[in-house]
């Protein structure tokens, strides 16, 4: 999970500029008329997401004699789609994680934006940018229509969130043939009970321990052959000591990434650094 600096586009420009092709003059007249009301519900949004309450704002499907189809349409076809007039905004959002990554997951590529509060509930937010996070297709399916209704259940918004403050995810290293790795949530010995509850409730909706212990699988195999070498070279002592630094290394900048989590439990499984590793795949 990767924490990333808000938007800076103002929602109530972003909406007119969404709505700026509209050709129908009575839908134009409609759409135009909410401004007021994105922008009020941008400031709430904005508001209470700072003080953590998201899950308090309520629904609102229909507003001001807009129906639900026409305002989602604002966003799938003059925001969303290529070429629409508001593609501008999308894909500076989009391309605001770093190396394109997909903020929720931290390892997949962000190819799509996530509605944090979801579309099907806040019309009024449907093109709001601090509503609209960097995505890989992937956790957008997991996450789909989720609905905070309590703070444990607000999944990580990257733009108000900060849950590298503490070691959170954790590995055990299965000792079997092939070697397994499992991936789990901790809670640092400084966060609240609400914290803890949150960063379990986000890996357990975008699924994230078998994404991380696949990925973990197939950093291993490229790995065998040093680990090897080190071994015949140094045994588990040369072994050991390659997988600290590696996990050092890999902390400095992401501290909670499997990477990192994964090389850190690796070296201080005294059965993998005395040859375990063996029974990585070839």
């Amino acid at each position: 999970m990767r924490s990333l600096p808000k938007p800076t586009h103002d929602a109530g420009t972003t909406y007119e500029l969404c709505i700026s092709k509209v050709r129908n003059v009575a839908l134009k007249r409609k759409l135009s008329a909410l401004k007021d009301s994105v922008e009020r519900a941008s400031d709430e949004y904005d508001a209470e997401a700072t003080l953590g309450k998201l899950h308090l704002i309520s629904a609102s499907e229909d507003i001001e004699g807009v129906s639900k189809k026409e305002i989602l349409k604002v966003y799938t076809n003059r925001m969303a789609k290529s070429g629409a007039p508001g593609r501008s905004v999308y894909d500076k959002i989009l391309i605001s994680s770093p190396q394109r990554r997909c903020p929720l997951c931290g390892q997949r590529d962000a190819s799509t934006l996530d509605h944090y509060l979801p579309e099907s509930r806040h019309s009024s937010l449907v093109v709001t940018p601090l509503n609209l996070v960097p995505s890989c297709k992937d956790c957008n399916f997991n996450k789909r229509a989720v609905y905070p209704n309590s703070r444990e259940t607000e999944t990580f918004h990257p733009y108000y969130d900060d849950f590298d403050d503490g070691f959170w995810l954790r590995a055990e290293m299965v000792q079997s043939d092939p070697v397994g790795v499992l991936f789990d949530v901790q809670r640092p010995h400084d966060w609240d009970a609400a914290k803890f509850e949150r960063a379990n409730y986000h890996f357990k909706t975008l699924a994230l321990s078998q994404l991380y212990s696949d990925h973990a699988a197939g950093e291993l195999v490229g790995q065998k052959p040093l680990f090897k070498e080190l071994f015949e070279v140094g045994g588990s002592d040369a072994v050991r000591q390659d997988l600290e630094g590696r996990a050092r290394s890999l902390r400095i900048t992401r501290p909670n990434s499997w990477q990192a989590v994964l090389y850190d439990t690796a070296a201080t499984d005294s059965w993998f650094c005395a040859g375990g590793f063996e029974n990585i795949p070839d």
